[in-house]
This record gives C-alpha cells, sequence and structure tokens, in this order.
C-alpha cells in the first residue's frame, strides 16, 4: 500500500466517522427531531454513488470508507424514520 491510498484510508475515515457522535447521541436519546431527513438521504444518495464508483475504479480506499460512511449514514436514517413519532408527538399541540 503506497501513501496515496494511506492518505485516502485516513482521510475517508475522518470523513466517514464524522456521522459517529450524532449517531451514538440519537441512539441514546432516541431524539431526531433536530436531524435533516434530506441531508441524510442526499448523503445516503451521494455514498452509493461514491461506492459504486469505486468498485468500478478498484479503489480500496473509496471503497472501504463510502462502505463504512453508508452504513453509518444508513443508520442515521433508519434512526430517523423509526423516531420519527417520537419527534412529532413531542410538538405536537397539546
Amino acid at each position: 500500500m503506497d501513501m496515496i491510498q494511506i492518505l485516502g484510508l485516513v482521510a475517508g475515515a475522518c470523513t466517514s466517522t464524522a456521522a459517529v457522535p450524532q449517531l451514538i447521541k440519537t441512539w441514546k436519546t432516541k431524539e431526531v427531531g433536530d436531524v435533516s431527513t434530506k441531508m441524510f438521504l442526499l448523503y445516503v444518495v451521494g455514498m452509493s454513488m461514491w461506492l459504486t464508483y469505486g468498485i468500478f475504479k478498484s479503489d480500496l480506499p473509496i471503497i472501504i470508507t463510502n462502505a463504512i460512511a453508508l452504513t453509518f449514514h444508513g443508520m442515521m436514517l433508519y434512526f430517523k424514520l423509526k423516531y420519527k413519532n417520537k419527534a412529532a408527538a413531542a410538538t405536537a399541540p397539546a
């Protein structure tokens, strides 16, 4: 593995794990009202496209880091959909 691949893996690890703090907070609190569904949906679509690109290019850093990012952001999107009723109930008038 050369230095460029290592650089790609480190950069990808930083950007791929950026969602982890939000993911952990959401898992613990089950609060998703402040989380943008559109942003995570767009991110999942983008990560899917990057993963496909990496597969076609046989570029290991792109494949690995985008697969990780897709997993984390897919989980966040799942939590957003799973806990949306709790967020709606919290904002409904009494």
